[in-house]
């Protein structure tokens, strides 16, 4: 199977390549961002979520394995980190639901009594698959998402103690070609052209 880019940058990753690091956060940070924020309505928890997965794939990098498919991967993980959260707050007893009311579904999935923990990965799974992922459960719009995915991906490396690359594709300008040597290849080609005429004429 061929190789992705995902699969690539985990390879250098596991040897401790942090640009690759960053990339992998700027692909994917924002995929994670959106469900989590979904199911908890509220952005300093997500920031927390997210900053923890990110954290921990770097921790364990020489433990991870994705077989070509990092968005399964990831969304895996973002689906255990969330119900870890939702179990750790009580968030489907009835008092819970009231903290995410416009987002939460049904809450007579939850038991009355927490005793039988299957059960309740169980019930937590069906709260988790009771919502619709949508590109719209984002309350901010898109200067500020540049703004948040900086402000993450900073607290990441500092928690780490990383150095944050400063070059990649997001820092980079693109290139522009001189104004002048735009009338100059116009002029070539207008040469070229009269030539054409005058050796259609003569010739």
């Amino acid at each position: 199977m061929k190789p992705t880019i995902d699969s690539i940058l985990f390879g250098l990753i596991q040897k401790n390549n942090t640009k690759a690091f960053l990339e992998l956060y700027k692909r994917h940070w924002l995929s994670i961002y959106r469900p989590i924020y979904l199911r908890t309505a509220d952005q300093v928890i997500t920031r927390e979520i997210v900053a923890e997965i990110f954290v921990a794939i770097w921790e364990k990098r020489s433990f991870i394995h994705i077989d070509n498919n990092c968005d399964r991967y990831l969304k895996q993980v973002t689906r255990h980190k969330v119900m870890d959260w939702a179990l750790e707050e009580n968030i489907l007893s009835e008092a819970g639901a009231e903290r995410i009311a416009d987002n939460a579904p049904d809450t007579s999935m939850v038991p009355h009594k927490q005793s039988d923990l299957p059960d309740i990965r169980k019930r937590l799974i069906a709260w988790f698959d009771s919502f619709t992922d949508s590109e719209d459960a984002l309350p901010v719009d898109e200067t500020e998402i540049s703004s948040i995915e900086t402000e993450m991906q900073a607290r990441i490396f500092d928690h780490l103690g990383l150095n944050l690359p400063v070059v990649g594709p997001s820092s980079q300008k693109p290139f522009v070609v001189p104004e002048l040597a735009v009338r100059i290849v116009k002029a070539i080609m207008v040469l070229i052209l009269l030539g054409g005429i005058w050796e259609l004429f003569i010739g």
